[in-house]
């Protein structure tokens, strides 16, 4: 069997975007290649599984109220630098798609009669040349530049023409939903400067009438006696867990899971994923069903009516996309050494569908981590895992941090962490800032850099002291985004180190809260404590929390990945680390991709994140793999 190959990333199947109609569980089918991705809508009966559509880049597959016909989004005929794709319709026995509308759009619903389909579409035109701009955020990662542009709500007849325009105005519609008889919902952003703040509102004759509360919304759905929010109330600032909330049309929320800790959604790191997962809510007999992240997997749950939550799945895996309709549920699930497949549950356990990647799986020495605890210095158990390959005597050690800081590792394959584990021993951890436990523990707002980094230092002590095949003496670290600053922390902080790589990582708070799409609340929620603090009443703060105030510290080589697109952790962060290392004497490489943005190790262009894997082995191979 051969070891895993940076190359073996251009052979996997992605698994994805779930929608059943009791019957049949339409799916998506993707795959990396050169300089793009491809995909394909395939059905499957539970026993039988074939390919429905052929365009190659075909996703977003939703069925009709009668179970006839598909709506997709199709990116067919359409060039590289164009955005938006196509809204299509096929049979669901097959035969030519029909084009509808073309656009940027995103969230496809029909109406309970099947006569329209409604849909997120952005408005507004863009400048070819100077910008002149009165909003923030300027850009938002992923998108560029959305000074210009609003989302709004659409509708159009499935036989074609002109959609209708639903909403207007200066905000933005995020999510919505229509009610079995025609009536619909949305959750808008009416304040840019407050965007993690929504606001239902519901169409009533013209009318759009708000409901008034003020919360954090994922997304919607109509349901028995008012509208199901996955959202919050903020009670935490932006680290505040996810529940199940009922707004009642007379406006009144209740939290349906007060006083669980449980985590709704999925919020656990992979980077073999061919879409988000899903963070909704759906209907399912008298209960509600949704996912949970906790301590390391994401299972599905359900909701009573009386308030009880029980699990529907159990096992050690991240399921990702799902869907309702019947007495089935359909999903996929990943774990740590599988990628996605299709699984089906049916009044029992769930049955995989597909098998899309055993083949390549049978080929390849893919390593299962290996769980372990630890006891912190304040007395908290603490989850991490580790990987060691093959390979003869002691090897050196990678410990890898993640970003958020609220999400998680754990029960989702990592091609990166497969890869690095072929020379080295990989070693990851959830600690204090993580997702997937209480909100205490998720809540390190104003404290950056100190239990969380004690917790990862102390976690990695842990694991080393409990494997012979590691060499405690070659140790590096790498991290993305939250895992970055944490990266540029440890290394400004401590020579545990013998090489690090920081990547999409944060610097200068100060730096971060003007250009981040995110960072002008951001960075007021996480280092100054609270959404109402700012960087002008707590300058001394958002500098002494910055490891650029303390790059006299560093001893450790470090090499600098950022992508020129990340309008997330914009491309300064890295320029000014980068600068002061080298005007300080310091050991620094800097590597910078063009066209890409935040999710460039997700979801990048492939032959860019293939480039990247084999900068990061290269440079712990020369920084680690000598004895001396």
């Amino acid at each position: 069997m051969k070891s895993v190959e940076v190359e073996d990333l251009y052979r996997f199947k992605l698994v994805h975007q779930v929608d059943t109609n009791g019957k049949l569980t339409a799916f998506v089918v993707s795959w990396p290649e050169k300089d793009e991705y491809k995909g394909n809508i395939w059905l499957s009966d539970g026993d039988r599984v074939w390919q429905l559509t052929r365009g190659d880049s075909d996703f977003h597959p939703t069925w009709s109220p009668d179970g006839r016909q598909l709506a997709f989004l199709s990116r067919r005929g359409m060039k590289q630098e164009e955005k938006g794709a196509r809204l299509m319709v096929i049979d669901s026995q097959g035969g030519e798609a029909r084009e509808i509308v073309k656009g940027e759009m995103a969230n496809l619903k029909w109406s309970p009669s099947g006569d329209k389909i409604y849909f997120l579409m952005s408005v507004g035109k863009p400048e070819e040349d100077v910008k002149i701009i009165q909003r923030v955020p300027i850009w938002f990662n992923e998108k560029g530049y959305t000074y210009y542009k609003r989302a709004h709500l659409f509708s159009v007849s499935v036989a074609g023409g002109e959609p209708s325009q639903l909403t207007s105005g200066d905000y933005d519609v995020t999510s919505f939903d229509v009610g079995p008889e025609g009536q619909i919902a949305i959750s808008v952003k009416p304040n840019d400067l407050k965007p993690y703040e929504s606001e239902l509102r519901i169409l009533k004759g013209d009318e759009w009438v708000s409901l008034g509360p003020k919360l954090s919304i994922s997304s919607v759905k109509w349901g028995r006696g008012g509208l199901l929010v996955v959202g919050n109330d903020l009670h935490r600032g932006t680290v505040t867990h996810d529940h199940v909330i009922l707004v009642s049309l007379d406006g009144d929320a209740k939290d349906l899971m007060a006083g669980s800790d449980l985590e709704v959604g999925n919020s656990l790191n992979s980077d073999m994923r061919g879409s988000s997962p899903d963070s909704k809510v759906e209907l399912f007999g008298p209960d509600l069903i949704f996912t949970a992240s906790e301590r390391g997997r994401v299972n599905l749950f359900a909701l009573s009516a009386d308030g009880s939550v029980r699990r529907i799945t159990g096992s050690d895996w991240s399921v990702e996309n799902f869907s309702a309709k019947d007495e089935l549920i359909a999903f996929t699930a990943m774990t740590d050494y599988r990628p996605a497949e299709l699984y089906m549950l049916r009044n029992g356990a769930p049955k995989r569908v597909t098998d899309f990647n055993g083949e390549l799986l049978s080929q390849i020495n893919v390593i299962r981590p290996e769980h372990f605890t630890f006891r912190s210095s304040d007395n908290q158990i603490i989850d991490g895992w580790k990987m060691a390959g093959k390979a003869e005597g002691k090897r050196p050690t990678v410990l890898a941090i993640h970003g958020g800081p609220k999400t998680m590792y754990g029960y989702a394959f990592m091609f990166e962490f497969q890869l690095l584990a072929q020379d080295n021993v990989v070693i990851y951890t959830n600690p204090r800032g993580s997702s997937g436990y209480s909100e205490q523990f998720a809540d390190i707002r104003g404290h950056y850099g100190e239990r969380d980094y004690q917790d990862i230092m102390e976690g990695l002590e842990s694991a080393l002291s409990s494997t012979p095949e590691a060499d405690p003496t070659r140790v590096g670290v790498e991290g993305g985004s939250y895992g970055g600053f944490m990266v540029n922390w440890i290394i400004t902080h401590t020579d545990r180190f013998r090489a690090a790589i920081s990547e999409r990582s944060i610097s200068n708070w100060l730096h971060f809260f003007g250009t981040s799409d995110i960072g002008f609340y951001f960075a007021n929620d996480h280092v100054g404590g609270s959404l109402s603090a700012d960087p002008w009443s707590n300058r001394d703060l958002f500098y002494e929390k910055s490891p650029l105030a303390h790059v006299d510290a560093v001893k450790t080589p470090v090499m600098i990945i950022h992508s020129l697109e990340d309008y997330r952790c914009y491309v300064g962060e890295a320029l000014q680390l980068y600068t002061s290392l080298i005007y300080k004497g310091k050991e620094a490489k800097l590597v910078l991709f063009p066209g890409e943005n935040h999710e460039l190790s997700r979801s990048g262009r492939p032959d860019h994140r293939v480039q990247r894997l084999k900068i990061i082995r290269q440079w712990f191979a020369e920084k680690l793999l000598a004895t001396s």
